[in-house]
């Protein structure tokens, strides 16, 4: 099954199923590979790292890790939240069945 990135993202937010699975796996992966990466610096660069000229401040790169962690959240939320505002199949198709046949005529039975 081929999809496309907007097909598979607008299954994996509004259906159950393997899509959806998949943008759970891959949002999990990458919130563990931020949570990986984050004390790279402080564990292999402490020795013999030249000071720049231009420091970013505490405040800008904790802004910056702080939203990118929330959004992640945000969209892993926003797919596991998606399955309760689901409407049923049978709700779908009620505009496209047709309705029940009249009953058939009775004839008079008066000879």
């Amino acid at each position: 099954m081929a999809l496309t990135f907007p097909e598979w993202s607008h299954s994996a937010i509004y259906q159950p199923g393997s899509p959806r699975a998949g943008a759970e796996f891959v949002l999990i992966f990458l919130l563990m590979v931020v949570g990986l990466l984050l004390p790279v610096k402080s564990f292999f660069f402490t020795q013999g790292a030249e000071e720049s000229s231009y420091k970013r401040s505490a405040w800008v790169i904790g802004f910056s890790v702080v939203s990118i962690l929330a959004i992640m959240i945000a969209l892993f939320a926003w797919i596991r939240v998606g399955a309760l505002y689901e409407i049923p199949l049978s709700e779908l198709n009620s505009a496209q069945q047709l309705p029940p046949p009249p009953p058939p005529p009775t004839r008079g039975t008066s000879q």
